[in-house]
């Protein structure tokens, strides 16, 4: 399905810019800077496209809606986490430890939503579904549009 491989791009995407930034030392404060500031923006893009587009097209759907409510939570408390990260200056040494937990979660999200969530909607969405639900998502991406 399109819709699945469109959020495993966006997955990608952030899964890449963690690893980087979980490896970097403080020396590299210039490329951590930059890279969490790309994640923030691809985070808080893709769960305002996700929450808007695919999460509501599911929650049509009894049996998906504690999934999709959970999933809701997951985004909800990595929003709350961002400023954590934020706060602290990119050498300081709590900061990566913060950004390993933050990092923790969005993998355990990622690794839900592909296996769990996307498992048992394949056979809700169809083939119209899929192609609308691409679609309205890349809208609510640019929509939000995140300046950081």
């Amino acid at each position: 399905m399109q819709i699945f491989e469109t959020l495993k791009k966006d997955h990608k995407k952030v899964l890449d810019l963690l690893e980087k930034m979980e490896n970097s030392s403080q020396r590299a404060s210039k490329s951590r800077h930059d890279n969490f500031l790309t994640l923030k923006k691809e985070l808080l893009e893709h769960m305002h496209g996700e929450e808007s587009t695919f999460y509501q097209f599911l929650l049509e759907h009894d049996d998906m809606k504690d999934l999709v409510y959970e999933a809701l939570e997951e985004h909800r408390t990595v929003r709350l986490a961002l400023p954590d990260v934020e706060a602290k200056d990119v050498t300081d040494e709590q900061w990566k430890p913060i950004l390993s937990v933050i990092g923790e979660m969005i993998k355990h999200h990622i690794n839900e939503e592909e296996k769990e969530i996307f498992k048992m909607c394949k056979n809700i969405i169809k083939r119209e579904d899929d192609e609308r639900l691409v679609s309205e998502f890349q809208s609510a991406k640019q929509e939000a549009q995140v300046s950081v």
